[in-house]
């Protein structure tokens, strides 16, 4: 697994009550997080973090924005499932 950071910074900020994630997971991390609810993606966006986690290159800026864009997503829904 390559050692490529997805930064959570954001949700540090978002989340008042609950413990917040860490500013950045391992990117083997974020894809178990991703994985663990599939039902929060789509059929593409679950592919997608199969295929990274079955690569064992580091991701392009672009595959690190979308990677980030569903790790947002699946902690945003974390957060509404916890309020």
């Amino acid at each position: 697994m390559t050692a490529d950071i997805v930064n959570l910074a954001a949700y540090r900020a978002a989340r008042a009550a609950a413990v917040a994630p860490p500013d950045e997971v391992p990117l083997n991390e974020a894809i178990a997080i991703c994985l663990a609810r599939p039902e929060l993606l789509t059929p593409w966006e679950a592919h997608f973090v199969v295929s990274i986690r079955q690569s064992n290159r580091m991701l392009s800026p672009k595959q690190r924005a979308v990677m980030q864009y569903i790790v947002d997503k699946v902690y945003g829904a974390a957060e509404d499932d916890a309020s």
